[in-house]
């Protein structure tokens, strides 16, 4: 996603221009030791002043911490810049570095960007949190579309567009059906079920990839089929708007196993599903691990002993860790998410006059029996549709 932002002509100036300031600074040393040294006087009046900062690109999304960084340096660097100017003996410097430096554009397009880029980078660091649920991988994606079309004015409406588009694109390319279950059965995330339920994500909806998740896990099973979708159509009827997880430390696999008694057919396939990690990060820790049991000045241990020993280390550090699900917390970035589909959908009411309920939500009805929902399936241009 931080490629396609960049890749618009809106914010392309920007993150160009910021790498081409981060490089200069951080290569030149009479540029550096400037601008070191006009921090330290701006230190004294107050002013506190980022370093200049670099980003690898398969890390998160590092061109935010960039433009952040450029930002906040853009005044320091002027004065050296101006400085350099006047000294006789002063370093040299690119035409690309005083375009960025000096021109408004680049400042004001940078500004543009950095909103959208930041929020991507919350988005990725929360995925990588330890225990991060299954769902929040397209709660957090359908809360960025909405955000993309109500949050971000500055953005260019054909920019909004094509992100919009990229998002569902993206998912489709490596998204599954299971991951929009698991959406479907997060509470925090139920104002997002229906804030972006006509768009194709891939093929289908996003109820076409749930309802296709149930076909795939019931099979030729009509009666545990039947089972699901009843408790589903249940729990979506009687959860509100992330009761009993807003603000509160569990994790959803915690919150099914102690409120979901009343679905129970559902509380055994949700507990599995949200109890799932949404990235590698867990396992990619381990490599770290490998890293002291194998160094460059320790290389010529026997295979099967490196093994061994990388298992006893790795394994004793879990060991030592706290329950990660026990101590999870859901992320200001979820909740703030969730607070953009909630905007939206206020202001949806309010533009429509009406005084029922929020279009797109899922309101609490109380007295609703479960019996209620209908559990069938109708076929809907080849994706199965819950009813």
């Amino acid at each position: 996603m931080a490629k396609d932002v960049s890749k618009q002509s809106a914010l392309q100036l920007n993150i160009k221009s910021a790498v081409t300031w981060s490089v200069f600074f951080r290569r030149s040393t009479r540029a550096r030791s400037s601008l070191t040294n006009d921090k330290a006087v701006q230190r004294l009046a107050g002013v506190l002043i980022e370093s200049p900062k670099s980003f690898s690109l398969t890390r998160w999304v590092g061109q935010s911490i960039v433009i952040r960084s450029c930002l906040s340096n853009l005044e320091a660097s002027r004065r050296v810049l101006a400085a350099n100017w006047h000294n006789h003996t002063g370093f040299d410097v690119p035409n690309s570095v005083f375009l960025a430096v000096d021109q408004a554009a680049p400042a004001s397009s940078a500004a543009v960007a950095a909103p959208v880029l930041r929020m991507l980078f919350r988005m990725s660091a929360s995925l990588e949190a330890d225990a991060s649920p299954l769902s929040a991988v397209v709660g957090l994606l359908s809360g960025f579309v909405v955000a993309l079309r109500t949050a971000f004015p500055e953005l260019p409406e054909s920019t909004r567009s094509y992100l919009v588009d990229r998002v569902h694109a993206r998912f489709s390319s490596f998204g599954d059906q299971h991951v929009v279950l698991a959406f479907y059965l997060d509470p925090l995330f139920a104002p997002c079920r229906h804030a972006d339920d006509e768009a194709l994500w891939g093929t289908w909806t996003l109820a076409g990839h749930r309802d296709a998740a149930i076909e795939r896990l019931a099979g030729e099973d009509v009666a545990f089929r039947n089972a699901i979708i009843g408790d589903l159509g249940g729990y979506i009827t009687r959860v509100d708007f992330a009761a009993g997880v807003d603000g509160s430390p569990l994790h959803d696999a915690t919150w099914w196993r102690l409120y979901g008694d009343s679905w129970p057919t559902l509380q055994v396939l949700a507990t599995r599903l949200l109890s799932l990690a949404c990235s590698s990060a867990g396992s990619e820790r381990s490599f770290k691990t490998l890293g002291v049991v194998l160094s460059r000045t320790r290389n010529r241990t026997h295979d099967a002993r490196v093994d061994r020993q990388w298992s006893v280390a790795f394994n004793s550090r879990q060991l030592n860790r706290v329950n990660a699900v026990a101590m999870y917390q859901r992320s200001r970035t979820e909740k703030e998410v969730v607070g953009f589909v909630r905007v939206a959908v206020a202001a949806a009411v309010a533009d429509a006059g009406a005084g029922g309920a929020p279009a797109g939500g899922a309101p609490a009805a109380e007295g609703v029996d479960d019996g209620d929902v209908a559990p069938t399936i109708l076929k809907d241009g080849g994706a199965p549709r819950l009813t």
